[in-house]
């Protein structure tokens, strides 16, 4: 029997993270012989060997040296054998009904994103930054229904269809570029609440200062490509400072335990947003990108 589907997992440095994973694809409700599972390393420092180790069989192991989750998550897809490919990564864990749920909803004209949950260790006790993410990270409804895209760590499409878009690239937030230009090419972007993965929430100060950088640099390189000037994009990270006390009211969800020190956070992590953005724009060396948005598509 020919599978169905194909599951693509980057992976870097995260053996522990990636056997949670294939655990979990172990306990899909779909027959096994339904779906492969490609493990795309990129390059882990342990080797190749270790993560063989790991994989021990549960999936085929394929190596992209060129860094980065855009372009192992190309190099998978060039490798996939079935007509539907579902992308996750090394540290998620899919619910058991997840590759079901996927194949149901997807079809020749649309791609699907599911949902992410983020957890910690301890649920109960979480640090003050793994309560911050539980509160804050992945809202992928509001960033489904309101900014049209959805998560590379949730998301299926036909092999068809992704190669009709093209390949993530690496250079920008990858899961929101590769979205968008699926929609001008006239696929529909279905969010399924109840498609779900499970993600380890960031425990330390140090990895959401990390996370923020990152994300900064990959939303300016995003907004140069899309259309956006220098000035307006700096303006709109300033504008964000403005909206703090709407964020101070967002975080009273997150309980009295954690709601100053969770304030503090994200003030820290919106002043530094704010000034990287500026110092992006200002010594940016490209001129704004003035195209419209099918002109980029058609870059792509």
């Amino acid at each position: 029997m020919a599978v169905r589907v194909s599951v693509i997992i980057p992976h870097l440095d995260d053996l522990a993270g990636l056997d949670r994973c294939l655990n979990a694809l172990a306990d899909q409700t779909v027959p096994r012989d339904w779906f492969e599972i490609l493990v795309v390393d990129n390059g882990s420092h342990g080797g190749l060997a270790a993560v063989s180790a790991c994989v021990a069989g549960r999936a085929r192991l394929v190596e992209q040296l060129q860094r980065g989750a855009g372009p192992a998550r190309n190099k998978g897809v060039a490798e996939a054998r079935a007509d539907i490919i579902a992308f996750t990564d090394a540290d998620c864990v899919p619910r058991p009904d997840w590759i079901a749920r996927g194949i149901e909803r997807l079809g020749p004209d649309n791609y699907v994103g599911g949902d992410i949950v983020v957890t910690a260790d301890d649920h109960a006790n979480p640090s003050t930054a793994e309560a911050y993410e539980i509160a804050i990270a992945f809202n992928i409804r509001r960033y489904a229904l309101k900014k049209g895209f959805v998560a590379t760590a949730n998301l299926f499409v036909t092999k068809s269809a992704f190669l009709a878009i093209g390949a993530f690239d690496d250079s920008l937030s990858e899961d929101t570029d590769w979205c968008w230009r699926a929609t001008l090419a006239g696929y529909r972007l279905d969010f399924v609440p109840d498609l779900l993965v499970s993600h380890p929430a960031r425990s330390t100060l140090a990895a959401l200062d990390k996370k923020n950088r990152r994300i900064t640099r990959e939303r300016f390189h995003l907004a140069m490509r899309w259309g956006y000037s220098r000035m307006s994009w700096a303006l709109r990270a300033i504008a964000a400072l403005l909206l703090l006390p709407r964020d101070v009211v967002r975080l009273g969800r997150i309980g009295p335990r954690y709601w100053l020190s969770s304030i503090a956070i994200h003030g820290r992590l919106r002043w530094h947003r704010c000034v990287e953005t500026v110092r992006l724009c200002w010594q940016h060396d490209g001129q704004p990108c003035q195209t419209n948005l099918e002109d980029a598509a058609r870059r792509s």
